[in-house]
């Protein structure tokens, strides 16, 4: 398996650029929907316990409906981003990440999970976050299993637009010469592609890989992609709407 990790500590760009619809979730997430009904090995008749549902009105009776699914921050996660607020000033991020640009129009209209979403819809409109020490991604860290997952409702597909990006220049210790370093997922094709530079190693040489996900996106429909990399055994899964689209072996064979 290849070896991975930053190879220089100098290395100090994070910006999170993105340019859609979309609620995001990075890195980790957990989601607790439970419906505890009739407990039939004692024989109690008509007795119920209801977690996580909501009651409303349908056809003048009272229905149930699970509750949209929840987030909480763990010890796992390395940032969240939910777009819950018709103020863009509101802004959560949990993680171990710290703002230093945001811009974009929050929409109440159109989303898929809580109260808005954010649309990414201008040239400016992006979020720049700076790694602290604590996050996976920060610059020296071997680089761990992780998951990066969100939600894109695309308006239009533009040639080359980038939906996130932690890429930037660097200095390559084992070739002794600036070069790019980080990942990137951009459009080509209209179809999703990552690159990651400089991160994994083979044997003792940082590679760069370039992968064609066999993610295309659907313009106006919301879609679920998820990013996952397990570092004890090279696997990178890429799913669009819980299904496997592709599957790379960051490995030496």
């Amino acid at each position: 398996m290849m070896k991975q990790n930053f190879s220089n500590k100098n290395f100090t760009l994070f910006v999170l650029i993105i340019f859609l619809h979309i609620s995001i979730f990075f890195l980790s997430f957990s989601i607790k929907n439970n419906v505890v009904y009739e407990n039939k090995d004692f024989n109690w008749k008509n007795v119920y316990q209801i977690i996580g549902v909501s009651k409303f009105l349908f056809k003048n009776n009272i229905a149930y409906a699970l509750k949209e699914n929840e987030y909480s921050y763990n010890s796992s996660s390395d940032l969240i981003l939910h777009f819950d607020s018709k103020y863009k000033e509101d802004l959560n991020i949990s993680g171990n990440y710290k703002k230093v640009y945001v811009s974009y129009i929050p929409d109440t209209n159109n989303k898929i999970l809580g109260k808005a979403s954010a649309s990414f819809s201008l040239h400016h409109h992006r979020i720049e976050l700076f790694p602290e020490k604590d996050s996976i991604f920060y610059p020296g860290k071997e680089l761990d299993s992780f998951i990066i997952d969100f939600w894109l409702y695309p308006q239009a597909s533009y040639e080359g637009n980038t939906i996130f990006s932690y890429y930037g220049p660097t200095y390559i210790k084992e070739f002794d010469k600036i070069d790019y370093a980080g990942i990137k997922c951009y459009l080509e094709k209209n179809q999703m592609k990552l690159d990651f530079a400089n991160i994994f190693y083979l044997k003792d040489n940082p590679v760069s890989l370039e992968i064609l996900t066999n993610v295309y996106l659907d313009i106006a429909s919301w879609q679920h992609i998820a990013i996952s990399y397990n570092a004890l055994n090279g696997k990178l899964v890429i799913t669009k709407n819980n299904k496997k689209k592709k599957i790379v072996w960051i490995t030496e064979t």
